[in-house]
């Protein structure tokens, strides 16, 4: 068993990817919160921060289309404006 000094450098050595979420090309693409989030260019940590969620709970979301709620639609639509806004660029917007 490895101890935990060797654990905490293997996890040093992962990429922030890793670390914080999946890449930004994860989940099924036409999933309508997956898409808004590629669009924007979110990681799936970044898109569950702005929407008000955990991290487990977004991913649980993006691998099950059956449990996104109306209120999830309507969050992610939000942080898309938001970031259209903050970047200046209409294109973002859904």
């Amino acid at each position: 068993m490895p101890s935990k000094k060797a654990k905490n450098a293997k996890n040093e050595a992962e990429s922030p990817a890793r670390r914080i979420g999946r890449p930004l090309s994860s989940g099924n693409p036409d999933h309508p919160i997956v898409t808004i989030r590629l669009k924007l260019g979110l990681t799936q940590l970044e898109m569950a921060a702005s929407m008000g969620l955990g991290m487990s709970t977004y991913q649980d979301l993006e691998a099950d289309a059956s449990k996104v709620r109306i209120r999830h639609h309507q969050q992610a639509e939000h942080v898309a404006f938001f970031t259209a806004a903050e970047r200046k660029d209409p294109t973002l917007i859904p």
